[in-house]
This record gives structure tokens, C-alpha cells and sequence, in this order.
């Protein structure tokens, strides 16, 4: 199988029943599948979607994550709130209404020098999490940094509309934003606008460490780490690959064996997803879950993840060495 022939839907053999076993109560979240201290949200669990882009600052890649938000809006409805207003040093104001919401209003009068961070959520406040945000970084400085795009959707959206509606809003991202390599499951959201607090570290960290399938996110860290190091920064539920990234692990027909049919590959557009298995999982270190179809994708794919990043949270149990332990968490 060379990588350009077309595979089988991505969206075929879903489990839209996944959610009934997926029995959140686990990671101790409330009932809106969050968790509040102080009256305020720190962290949220929702299904999230994330990007990487080569050539990350040119106007073409712009325009792409224009495109994108305009996917997201569309398939979302009006639920974002809160957003950081370019013209004034980022701060958070509300933006539902505004055109502030209309990227291609206010992108194209950034200098080349300029950084890019669109960045808007939903919530109660605007120092809360949100189930619903939808974020880029693209930095003025060096045309050769990656770009970055990450959104999400509540769990409950997918109760209303069905897995495979998900799983086509990553299909067309996919299509907007033409990436090099991304990732989509299950995440942890926190406040954008308000920063990454100790506050948050401490709620988020230990859901990390258990839950092996939950995403965290340290998005602006991250693409600067993906820059750095020229891997991809690891796999999900879903993982997509441009074609090259394929190759470089001997083509389509040895990934294919070496996903040993735990995991399954499909084309998307301008993209490769590997998808495993039929649904997302937490992947409960305390109840050892089966992973072993993220732990197939993560072994094919060792060669071009990333092994290692600067410590990503030293005070709240993310050292050096238990950060290269989570990058790893899928390795058996």
C-alpha cells in the first residue's frame, strides 16, 4: 500500500455507544465534566483537535487558520465569549458579536514581525476553562516556526451529535488547515487568557498522570517544542500525519503491519489519520485499561515522536523525567 492510495472512511466502524463506558466520574470532575476551585474553572475535559503547521508565519497560513475557525464557528454555533483583544496587549474582553471573532478583520493588518495568537473560549468568566476555545499561535520573528491550532467541543456535544460528527469537524479542520501533524481525543482545556497558574498545575498534572488518554495541553509551549526538536509531539485517539511523516517510517504497507490491526490508517484530504479503535479512553492507570491500540500507533510511531521536551510543570510532578515519562506513556 503506498501512502497516496485512499483508505476506507475514517468514520466507518465508529462506537457512537463509547460514552456509556467511558465513566468520567473517575477523574473526579463535576457533573458539567469540569473542575471548579474558588468559584472559578480550572480545568475541563472535553474532546480536543490539535494542529501543527510548517512555515507557521506566512499570510497563506493565515488565511488556512482563518479557514479553520470558520469550520469550527460553523460546526459549534455562537458559544465563544471571551477573547484576547490584539489591540490591547492581549487582554481578555468579551468578543461574542465583535468582529474581533472575524480573524481576517485584524490579521491583515499584522506586520510580518507580529505574532498571531488569536485565542477565544467560552465560560461563565473570563478566568474560567471552557469546554469551547479555539486557539493559534503563529510567531512573527522566524517564518520557519511551526504554527499552531488547537480547538474543542464538550463531551455533551457529542452525546447531541454523535461521534461521527467529531470525528468529520477533525476531517475538515484537516482539510482548512493542511498540517504536518496533529492529534484529537480526549484533553484537558484550561483559561487561555488567564495564563497557565500554579492553581491549574495542580488540578491538571495528577488527571495527567493517571489518565494516560488524556491530552495535556501546554499549547504555546508546545509548538515552540515541535520547532525545536522536528518531531511530532505525540499520538491519540486519532493522530494525523502529513505524508511525509509516513514515509519516514517506511511507507504505508510497514505501518500498516506495524499497527499489527489494532489501529487503523485512513486517508483525510491532504492527511493520514491513524485512528485507535472504535472510540476515545481514558486510559486509567488505576484500573490498568486496555490501551493497546494507542500503545500499536505510539510503537510505529516512536521514531518521529518526541522523546523529550523541557520539563513542562517541575513544581507539581513533571520534572524533566516525568515529563519524557509522559511523552512515553504509551510505550510497552
Amino acid at each position: 500500500m503506498s501512502v497516496s492510495t485512499a483508505r476506507s472512511p475514517v468514520t466507518d466502524g465508529l462506537d457512537e455507544r463509547w460514552s456509556d463506558a467511558l465513566n468520567v466520574s473517575r477523574v473526579g470532575l463535576s457533573s458539567q465534566n469540569d473542575i471548579v476551585v474558588n468559584g472559578r474553572v480550572k480545568v475541563c475535559l472535553a474532546l480536543i483537535a490539535t494542529f501543527y503547521l510548517k512555515e507557521g508565519r506566512t499570510f497563506e497560513t493565515l488565511e488556512r487558520i482563518a479557514s479553520a475557525m470558520d469550520v469550527y464557528t460553523r460546526a459549534v454555533g455562537d458559544v465563544l465569549v471571551w477573547g484576547g483583544d490584539p489591540k490591547a496587549g492581549g487582554r481578555a474582553r468579551k468578543v461574542r458579536g465583535t468582529e474581533l471573532l472575524n480573524i481576517r478583520s485584524w490579521s491583515g493588518r499584522l506586520r510580518a514581525t507580529d505574532d498571531f495568537q488569536p485565542c477565544f473560549l467560552g465560560g461563565v468568566d473570563k478566568a474560567d476553562a471552557s469546554h469551547y476555545q479555539f486557539r493559534a499561535l503563529s510567531i512573527g520573528y522566524d517564518p520557519s516556526e511551526y504554527a499552531g491550532v488547537t480547538c474543542s467541543v464538550p463531551l455533551s456535544w457529542i452525546d447531541t451529535y454523535g461521534l461521527r460528527r467529531y470525528v468529520q469537524l477533525v476531517m475538515d479542520l484537516c482539510h482548512a488547515l493542511q498540517p504536518d501533524h496533529g492529534y484529537a481525543g480526549l484533553g484537558l482545556t484550561t483559561s487561555a487568557l488567564e495564563g497557565t497558574s500554579d492553581g491549574v498545575m495542580q488540578v491538571a498534572v495528577p488527571i495527567a498522570k493517571r489518565f494516560r488518554g488524556v491530552e495535556f495541553e501546554y499549547f504555546y509551549y508546545h509548538v515552540s517544542e515541535v520547532t525545536k526538536y522536528q518531531k511530532i509531539k505525540g499520538i491519540n485517539w486519532l493522530t494525523i500525519l502529513a505524508p511525509r511523516w509516513v514515509e519516514s517510517v517506511g511507507g504505508g504497507e510497514k505501518l500498516e503491519v506495524a499497527l499489527q490491526g489494532k489501529a487503523t490508517i485512513h486517508a483525510a484530504g491532504p492527511c493520514f489519520i491513524l485512528r485507535a479503535g472504535p472510540g476515545p479512553r481514558l486510559g486509567d492507570a488505576n484500573t490498568n485499561e486496555d490501551m493497546s491500540a494507542y500503545e500499536a500507533v505510539s510503537r510505529a510511531l516512536r521514531p518521529i515522536r518526541l522523546k523529550e521536551m523541557d520539563c513542562l510543570a517541575p513544581y507539581h510532578g513533571l520534572d524533566d523525567d516525568e515529563t519524557a515519562a509522559w511523552l512515553a506513556r504509551f510505550d510497552k
